[in-house]
């Protein structure tokens, strides 16, 4: 099992999770409330803005 986190607004990043894994289930979760799951992907945790 591959936990991966990315933004749902963030389509490129969905589209390539997909392509890369074709999964048979996804799970979306609202909120980012696990800290760990976050340590795991930093460049998930902090959104980017220009």
């Amino acid at each position: 099992m591959e936990v991966l986190i990315g933004s749902v607004r963030n389509t490129n990043r969905i589209n390539s999770v997909m392509d890369t894994y074709r999964p048979d289930v996804a799970f979306h979760a609202a909120a980012h409330k696990q800290v760990p799951l976050m340590e795991d992907s930093p460049n998930e945790a902090i959104e980017k803005k220009c």
